[in-house]
């Protein structure tokens, strides 16, 4: 089913393993997808580009690992 049908069931969740981090933490996000197989790209941003990556999911879901820094 092609992704902006409008259902439910075409949403990516992202869903972070706590609420807040701190400098040095690594953020824990599990990426659930309604397909699969499937590559994506993670892009982390402050005041630029810092890093980017390619990740696959299979299985319908995978976990992105994001160190946090200052």
């Amino acid at each position: 089913m092609p992704l902006g049908t409008g259902a439910e069931t075409d949403r990516v969740e992202l869903i972070p393993d706590q609420n807040e981090y701190e400098p040095g933490d690594t953020a824990r996000i599990l990426l659930r997808a309604p397909f699969e197989p499937a590559e994506g790209m993670l892009t982390v941003r402050r005041a630029g580009v810092v890093r980017s990556e390619r990740f696959r999911v299979a299985g319908g879901s995978t976990v992105l690992e994001v160190p946090i820094t200052d």
